[in-house]
This record gives structure tokens, C-alpha cells and sequence, in this order.
């Protein structure tokens, strides 16, 4: 068999050729690629993290000022943006999952 890059005779079973290292035969698998790029990965994580802080520091004035025991709707408030936080956040992760078993699926 003759390299296909510098037409060097190799044997029949080489993987590449001795001289240039070129592969001889096609991948049959290509690299997986991800949907998400790492800029909306990191831009998704400080919005996780700027919200946690926001509702942090509003649980703390919140209770120091006596708001809690004056109006009590206010830790109900509370409690209820930080369930539909963690529902967001366990969703949003399902679905990244979910397209990460697609593209393996569709890869493979």
C-alpha cells in the first residue's frame, strides 16, 4: 500500500506511515461537540451565583429589620423564590443533561 500524504510504500496493515505519520484509514468516530459553548456555561453559573447572593442578602435585612415577624408573608415570599429557584436549576440541568446523552447517542 502507498501513503496517501507522501506516496511512501508502507505495509498493508500499518495505521500510519513511518515517514509523515499520517493516518491510512479514516476515524470511524468523530470528537463529540458539545451544544453549549463555555462562555454561556460560565455566564449561567454567576447568574446561579448573583441570585443566591440577592436572595442571601434579602433574607438577611429581611430579619434583622424585623420584617419576618411584623409580616410574615415576607418568609413565605422568600421560601417560595428559592423553591422555583431550585426547580429552575434542576430543570435546567435535565435538559443540559439530556442534550449531552443526544449528542453522545447521535455520535456513537
Amino acid at each position: 500500500m502507498t501513503c496517501k500524504n507522501c506516496g511512501t510504500q508502507i505495509a498493508d496493515k500499518a495505521l500510519i506511515c513511518y515517514r509523515c505519520g499520517q493516518p491510512t484509514f479514516e476515524a470511524r468516530r468523530q470528537p463529540v461537540v458539545l451544544a453549549s459553548d463555555r462562555q454561556s456555561f460560565i455566564r449561567r453559573y454567576l447568574l446561579s451565583i448573583l441570585v443566591i447572593v440577592v436572595i442571601a442578602a434579602f433574607a438577611a435585612v429581611a430579619w434583622y429589620a424585623g420584617w419576618v415577624s411584623q409580616y410574615p408573608w415576607v418568609a413565605e415570599v422568600l421560601g417560595v423564590v428559592v423553591v422555583v429557584y431550585l426547580v429552575w436549576r434542576l430543570w435546567w440541568r435535565r435538559k443540559l443533561l439530556r442534550d449531552v446523552r443526544r449528542t453522545f447517542k447521535d455520535s456513537g
